[in-house]
This record gives structure tokens, sequence and C-alpha cells, in this order.
């Protein structure tokens, strides 16, 4: 990293040309795994029409997809003082939403330890944890924001794997059975 002394006397730091390229690439990366993560998002919100409550998860749905869309659109809007509200707004009404969904799930779990994969509100708190990771990654991690290209790396690498990790997920149970989940792996 070079340094140079501005008319004031200051010192700045300025990045180095692989440095500049690192962080250029990261932002492509990073908007082009948030096109992702927002065609998921409204590809969740699609399915949740043959819910029995379409009404409560297609707009749980829509908002991150609308919120990863955005950062596509223009990777800066994190810093938008709209877009943080509305995503801190989603990640509590998320949290409370997963405790509420949590228990539910004890009731299942009375008798035996089961999969809760195999019941709704289990596919729904999956659903819940991925939207609050993805929101909480997009509010913290900003390629333009990192100081050193590990640092770049090591977060793009791990945007990608967790950003993929949703499809792997539907993937598998869609290989399991073709209607409503199934059993989603039976245990």
């Amino acid at each position: 990293m070079l340094r140079k002394t501005t008319k004031s006397g200051v010192m700045e730091k300025i990045m180095g040309p692989s440095s500049k390229h690192k962080h250029k690439h990261a932002t492509l990366i990073w908007r082009a795994i948030n096109g992702v993560m927002s065609f998921f998002f409204f590809l969740c919100s699609i399915v949740q029409f043959n819910d029995p409550d379409p009404y409560l998860w297609v707009p749980f749905y829509c908002i991150p997809a609308c919120l990863c869309a955005s950062i596509v659109w223009k990777p800066d809007v994190v810093e938008n003082k709209y877009w943080r509200v509305l995503s801190s707004l989603h990640i509590a009404i998320s949290c409370f939403s997963s405790i509420v969904l949590i228990l539910q799930l004890v009731h299942y779990f009375r008798e035996e330890i089961i999969n809760p994969l195999r019941f709704e509100e289990g596919r729904e708190m999956l659903g819940v944890i991925i939207a609050i990771c993805w929101i909480v990654i997009c509010r913290f991690c900003n390629p333009k924001k990192s100081d050193g290209s590990q640092q770049i790396g090591a977060m793009m690498t791990m945007v990608v794997i967790i950003g993929f990790l949703p499809f792997a997920i539907w993937i598998a149970s869609c290989l399991d059975s073709y209607h409503h989940c199934g059993n989603m792996w039976a245990s």
C-alpha cells in the first residue's frame, strides 16, 4: 500500500493497482451473488402460493429479494438509511418468527427427536434462518469497505459458498420427492 502527502501535509493511503483490481472483481462477484440470492428469494416467494398462509410468506421472501436486487443495481445502497431500516425491520420480524417457529417445533419433539425438516414449521424455520443470515451478510459485508485483498478474497469465498447453499438444499429436497417437500428425508 502506497502513501502520499496531500497539500495540507496529511498522509493518505493510496491503494495499489492490484487492490483496485481486487475491489472491482469483488464488487462484480458481490453483485452477481446478490443477483443469485435475489432470484432464490423470488423463487421462494413464488412457491409460497401453494402454502396454507401465502399472505405471510410471499412478502417475507419478496423483501429480501428486493433488498438483494437493489444491491445488484447499486452496491452502495446498503449505506442508504431506508435500506438499512427495511433490512433491520425484516431481521427483527424474522427473529420473532424464528422464536414462534421454534416454539411450534418443540411440540413435535416431545415424544422423540426427529428431523425438523419433515414438518412445515421446520422448513419455514430453515427459510427464516437463510433470510436472516443473508440480510445480515448484506448489511455488514461490503467489498468496497474492506481494507486488504486477503480479507476481500476470504469474504467473497464465504459469500459464494453461503449464496449457493440454499440452492443445494432446495435441489436435494426436490430430488427426494416431487410433491410439496414430501417427508424431507424422513428419519
